[in-house]
């Protein structure tokens, strides 16, 4: 050519695109330039410019060249490269690469131009090379070819429906999965952790999505250790389990009631094999024994309500103690009988005359029809409540299952009275008796 043409660079050269996580991303670069004349002044129509790109400044075979007729106006020209010879992978997946620049039939400007990136290319060129794509999968992966970062999603059109992100440790083979994150738009997200044998933690939502559960989990077998829930709607829950025997046991449930003002909360602890548990609640203490085919062992303390309870064998608690079964005591047991606290006081009329209309019975417990009952299997001594009622009814009472039972203790008051009654019949008898005999000596001696 005649003239000589000088060319200047207005911007960096910007890389558009260059890793490509979507299917429609184009791999292109934005250059802009500034041409001159020999004598400085700008030009201004169309001129033929060559673009290459190389490895080093000096080697002479390029990676890529691409030709173009480009509109000068007042020196500025724009032009974008790759549109004509697509950029293969191997162009950018290296060090640094430089552009060279050829005007018409000239010679190539020197020297060449480096290849700059904006911060976002800078991370692309380390990853260029190690990804994967498909339809809504991005896999990364190392320098070996193993799989280190899996991204996955699934779209109905408008939203996303479920998608994943997992972490691998490619060592040692096969890959161990390090980190996993799963999104669902029915079920909600979760989130789990792994060591080398297996999973150590996980977060998932609950059943129906109302809060989370965060689990840690023995990695040897995947049984749960811990899990703590948290649901905006009803509480939380902390739970304990021992893994062994499959499936989990549950050792320790704690959980608190927030579904209506004033909720409580709970702690229940159990045995490996679930024979025995106690629960812990405000006011209220349940111990309990599970036996296969028979009821087990259960103490049950109240102090809920205005009067404490408790129960032995029983989980109806109608007064301030039921006790099912026998009890043994070393000590005394008194009853609360002081004169400052009664009134209407009246002495036991016709105590003998009560006493003659109660009966007493031998019988056996109907311990197979009401096991529950805890009655001895021995032959047993004593009253039938529903005769004592016809006559004493005083010392009678009944549950809340119908079950009627006599105050046995206070029945000494009434044999006292008895005792009493028979004592004065006695001593009138004997002072009759003693009359007799006077009258009988007085007529023996009168002969």
């Amino acid at each position: 050519m005649n003239r000589k043409f000088i060319i200047g660079i207005l911007g960096i050269i910007m890389l558009i695109s260059t890793v490509f996580l979507f299917a429609d991303s184009s791999r292109t670069i934005n250059y802009q330039g500034y041409l001159t004349d020999s004598l400085g002044e700008p030009l201004n129509g169309t001129i033929g410019v060559s673009f290459y790109i190389y490895e080093s400044l000096l080697t002479q075979m390029w990676m890529w060249s691409e030709s173009h007729a480009v509109e000068c106006e007042n020196g500025l020209f724009s032009v974008v490269l790759g549109q004509t010879t697509p950029f293969q992978d191997s162009v950018f997946n290296g060090e640094d690469r430089y552009l060279g620049i050829r005007i018409g039939d000239d010679t190539e400007i020197s020297p060449r131009t480096m290849i700059t990136a904006v911060p976002h290319a800078f991370i692309s060129q380390q990853m260029s090379g190690d990804i994967e794509t498909g339809d809504g999968k991005l896999v990364m992966k190392d320098i070996h070819g193993d799989s280190v970062i899996i991204m996955e999603s699934n779209f109905d059109g408008t939203k996303s429906l479920e998608g994943s992100i997992k972490m691998f440790n490619p060592q040692p083979e096969p890959p161990a999965k390090m980190f996993e994150v799963n999104a669902d738009a029915t079920t909600g997200a979760s989130l789990n952790l792994y060591n080398d044998i297996g999973q150590v933690m996980g977060v998932e939502p609950s059943p129906f999505n109302d809060g989370y559960l965060l689990k840690l989990v023995d990695p040897g077998d995947d049984g749960e250790i811990v899990e703590i829930g948290a649901f905006p709607s009803s509480g939380g829950s902390i739970k304990m389990f021992n893994p062994q025997p499959e499936p989990p046991a549950l050792l320790l449930d704690m959980t608190s009631d927030y579904s209506a003002k004033g909720g409580s909360a709970q702690l229940s602890m159990y045995d490996v094999a679930q024979n025995m548990e106690s629960h812990l609640s405000p006011g209220s203490l349940t111990l309990k024994t599970d036996l296969v085919g028979a009821p087990g062992a259960e103490i049950h303390l109240n102090a809920s309500g205005i009067v404490a309870s408790i129960g032995i064998g029983t989980d109806s608690v109608p007064e301030a103690l039921t006790v099912m079964g026998n009890g043994w005591f070393s000590g005394a047991v008194f009853t609360f009988t002081d004169t400052k606290a009664k009134k209407n006081i009246q002495t036991i009329d016709g105590a003998l005359e009560k006493v003659a209309k109660m009966r007493g019975v031998y019988y056996d417990c109907r311990t197979d029809e009401l096991p529950q009952l805890k009655m001895p299997e021995t032959r047993q001594m004593g009253f039938l409540a529903q005769e004592v009622k016809k006559v004493v009814p005083e010392i009678v009472g009944e549950n809340e299952h119908g079950l009627t039972g006599v105050d046995y203790s206070r029945i000494t008051a009434l044999l006292v009275e008895a005792v009493k009654e028979l004592k004065t019949q006695n001593e009138e008898l004997k002072a009759t008796n003693e009359e007799l005999i006077q009258r009988i000596e007085a007529l023996e001696n009168a002969r």
